[in-house]
């Protein structure tokens, strides 16, 4: 075929419309068919013809809108060349000038006209008014749009969906629009066609890392292109150990570290912003003590809290069970420590470097409230809770996320501001914390050998600090959903309120049945993020009355048990009620970092 391309832009001009109608010449040529191209000419008010007679520019004037030109619409001088064209058919990419003369041709030689509507022109009429007689100027473009695509072509096409929908649901256009994106020359940016190009060098020239984070937008800064609108919506893309470390920042005076794969990011991150003009809720920066084990990270830590000091440390795996005899002293002296922990399996006959929740299973019995993570948003938000519960409520955490599914999962968040934070901050509690720390000038004595009369007494004496946890973790739950719009819960549900068929799962699993939830429709998941303590209370408040079976899922295997610690726990808490409890105890089929929807 003989096709006439009718442009009021293109090449060497840079813009968006130029690019694609040169795409679509070589696509068109590539194909076999003869291209034509008329357009304005961009240097000098003069006619010119190029590409051995098969481009043709014509005079324009400008019209202050960036580098745009407007040509006539009837240049006479053009009209004989067109005609010795013999076109079989007129491709046009404007409404105007160019555009306007290719409707006439096509009216006057009896060709069919074809028109892709590239400019949502509602978007660029400010140029024009500089914010005056908007709406009024918006009606104009609509009924001149209107005229020119409606009226006066065979066919009409779109760009994308949402010019599509303009003329549709907006315009009420009652003809075919056909969408068919704009092409990119992807050779362009194939590796092979671009061996002389240095990564390196060019990342030096900019100033960045070779492992900074980079995302590339090209085109112009202009309104109607609402870059703020992208920047404003991908907030801060990140990892769950980034996300969790730089809230434990903000809350420590000390953080004691030794690296262990999945959580070693979290500890190197502390030890980053140190260097930074970042500073924490006292007005200061933590310090930062990498010790020679995770034992040794965990006395530290102990000891930091004992001389009254906010400390937190960061591990995983072996290096959590390294930490056990500390968690419990820790815990009985109710001193505010909070553990992040990048959940792994352990080594038992063999080393697996994969998320599951040995590890932190096996601290429960140290006396440490926990708080599970689902995604890269709850490792900043619940590691804010975690710190702010335990300081409010005088004991430690736990807050542990999937290590790998979620630890190194980059993702976008919106970061809590730090003054919100700072708001949220018991000041009275740290102050009775830091009261009771070690100090010649205190009246405190830790670490006494007991009789088993008082040894119990006082563990017992603890158990209202445990009764009134839930709670408290629960109205921090809330302040952080007033601050990022969230909606946490102890526990959450997701599903149907009349649902009979329910799953309890905690950790990055739950994403996965959400998504089952939403397909099937008539079941539900109750997503545990407070497990220790475990409260009855706030698990019925989610569970709906209508349930009838339970399926649990852990992410775990603990040998020689009627059943593993969700599942038990569970069932502890309904063995009055009329409904089936499941479990399931192989990790390798459900509840794994590889687990699908078909699965679930």
């Amino acid at each position: 075929m003989r096709i006439g391309l009718f442009t009021d832009t293109y090449c060497p001009q840079i813009n968006g419309v130029a690019t694609s109608v040169n795409m679509l010449k070589k696509g068109l040529e590539k194909k076999g068919n003869t291209v034509y191209l008329v357009t304005v000419n961009p240097d000098k008010y003069e006619y010119s013809i190029e590409d051995n007679g098969k481009v043709l520019r014509l005079p324009g004037v400008p019209i202050k809108i960036y580098d745009y030109k407007l040509a006539s619409v009837y240049p006479l001088k053009a009209i004989n060349i067109i005609k010795k064209w013999r076109l079989d058919v007129i491709h046009s990419h404007t409404e105007f000038g160019v555009g306007t003369f290719a409707r006439i041709i096509a009216t006057q030689f009896g060709i069919p006209l074809v028109h892709t509507y590239h400019t949502m022109y509602e978007d660029y009429v400010h140029y024009i008014t500089h914010g005056y007689f908007n709406w009024s100027s918006k009606k104009i473009v609509e009924y001149l749009t209107l005229f020119y695509c409606d009226k006066t072509n065979t066919e009409l096409i779109v760009p994308t969906v949402k010019a599509c929908n303009l003329f549709k649901e907006k315009y009420h256009v009652d003809r075919d629009v056909y969408v068919i994106p704009t092409g990119i020359d992807t050779d362009r940016f194939n590796r092979e066609n671009n061996k002389k190009f240095n990564k390196k060098s060019a990342r030096e020239n900019l100033n960045l890392k070779m492992d900074d984070f980079v995302i590339l937008t090209v085109g112009r800064i202009a309104q109607e292109k609402n870059i703020t609108f992208i920047i404003d919506n991908m907030k801060k893309i990140v990892d769950g150990n980034n996300a969790c470390s730089k809230v434990a920042y903000y809350f420590s005076e000390v953080c004691s570290i030794y690296p262990i794969t999945p959580s070693s990011p979290m500890a190197s991150n502390i030890d980053a912003l140190t260097s930074t003009n970042l500073l924490n809720i006292f007005n200061d920066k933590p310090r930062v003590l990498e010790m020679e084990s995770e034992a040794g990270a965990s006395g530290a830590l102990h000891g930091a809290l004992l001389s009254g000091s906010l400390a937190s440390t960061f591990t995983a795996s072996q290096g959590l069970l390294l930490m056990i005899p500390n968690m419990y002293k820790i815990a009985g002296e109710m001193l505010p420590a909070v553990i992040h922990v990048a959940a792994r399996s352990l080594a038992t006959h063999a080393l697996s470097i994969f998320g599951d929740h040995q590890d932190i299973y096996a601290t429960r019995a140290t006396g440490f409230c926990m708080l599970a993570s689902s995604s890269v948003s709850d490792a900043q938000n619940l590691a804010a809770v975690a710190h702010l519960s335990a300081i409010k409520g005088s004991l430690p955490f736990v807050h542990f996320f999937d290590g790998f599914r979620t630890s190194h999962e980059l993702n976008t968040i919106e970061e809590i501001p730090e003054d919100k934070l700072l708001s949220l901050v018991d000041h009275d509690a740290i102050n009775r914390f830091k009261d009771r720390c070690l100090n010649v000038d205190k009246k405190y004595q830790y670490g006494m050998a007991q009789n088993e009369d008082i040894y119990f007494q006082c563990m017992e004496a603890r158990n209202k600090y445990y009764d009134a946890m839930p709670d408290i973790v629960n109205d921090y739950m809330e302040k952080i959903n007033d601050i990022m719009k969230t909606d946490y819960k102890p526990f959450n549900y997701y599903g149907a309120n009349d649902a009979k068929n329910i799953i309890v799962a905690m950790g990055s699993i739950t994403d996965t049945i959400k998504e089952v939830v939403r397909k099937l429709g008539n079941v539900g998941l109750i997503e545990v993020h407070l497990y220790r303590p475990f409260s009855k209370e706030y698990f019925f408040n989610v569970l709906p009355e209508t349930v009838k079976n339970i399926a649990v899922l852990d992410r775990t295997k603990e040998a020689g048990s009627s059943g593993e610690p969700l599942y038990l726990d569970v069932c502890s808490i309904l063995k009055n009620k009329n409904i089936n409890i499941y479990f399931e105890r192989t990790t390798s089929r459900v509840c794994n970092r590889n687990c699908t929807r078909r699965k679930i």
